[in-house]
């Protein structure tokens, strides 16, 4: 994508068209877990949930409107490491594993069309759902903030990760920032150092009984996992397991952040 990405988009549809097209075509799909899901995530597939737990409470609570609900998995595209997340999602059990998809394998998550069960727990089943209940989406993710801290609509800018250039959004009206009022594809800026790009599975409230949006439903889609990398912490003590890797950071990093350096 050329640096020119948002000089010609002049509102919302531009926006959310160009990221959806970005968000097609990367050639890295990655996430990091904590190493007690490693097992999970092989047996069962790619999770999708409603984001109740998730540590950025704002883009949470964007998730939800009056209709949908909306199951997210959130990946980044950069292809190599990135310690900052290895650090906030993998845990400090020295566990923490890194999954690496390719584009042919999130294009066939995109074309799935098979009955989907939600479910709330562990084995908790609420509903199976048929292709025709829901709809799958992508995209890329915007971040915002405001220039030189001047808090008007005016003075509001737009990037895609967080080495892009940065643009004025001022037409974008929807963007509600005093109130962290945002599209479900746009992060505020302290998130863009992720370079996400995610999947949306868009469910209708009303099809899922006594849906609660402070329960943590989630969704499994199964994937051919052939061709998927398993990455191990830089702090993974252990043997390697088939299709692992050890993270090319092993024995680099010291992230104990209860220690006193000073």
């Amino acid at each position: 994508m050329s640096q020119n990405f948002f000089e010609e988009i002049n509102n919302i549809s531009q926006l959310e068209k160009s990221l959806e097209d970005k968000a097609k075509n990367h050639q890295n799909y990655s996430f990091y877990c904590k190493g007690k899901y490693k097992e999970s995530n092989i047996k069962n597939g790619i999770r999708f949930a409603t984001g109740c737990e998730w540590n950025d409470t704002i883009d949470s609570k964007n998730l939800f409107d009056n209709e949908y609900v909306r199951f997210i998995k959130c990946f980044t595209y950069l292809r190599s490491e990135n310690i900052a997340m290895w650090m906030l999602y993998s845990g400090l059990d020295d566990k923490g594993v890194m999954f690496k998809y390719t584009k042919n394998q999130i294009l066939w998550i995109m074309n799935y069309n098979s009955p989907l069960t939600i479910c709330l727990g562990e084995n908790d089943k609420i509903v199976e759902l048929t292709s025709d209940k829901y709809k799958l989406k992508i995209t890329d993710i915007a971040y915002v903030d405001y220039i030189h801290d001047n808090k008007s609509n005016e003075n509001l800018y737009i990037k895609r990760s967080d080495n892009s250039r940065k643009y004025p959004i001022k037409s974008f009206s929807s963007f509600d920032f005093d109130n962290y009022k945002f599209p479900i594809y746009v992060k505020t800026a302290g998130w863009s150092y992720e370079n996400e790009c995610r999947i949306i599975i868009e469910i209708k409230k009303k099809d899922i009984p006594n849906f609660e949006e402070k329960k943590n439903y989630y969704i499994w889609i199964p994937i051919d996992n052939k061709n998927t990398k398993i990455v191990l912490s830089p702090k993974y003590k252990g043997d390697i397991g088939l299709g692992e890797e050890y993270s090319k950071y092993k024995n680099k990093l010291e992230w104990d952040l209860s220690k006193d350096k000073n």
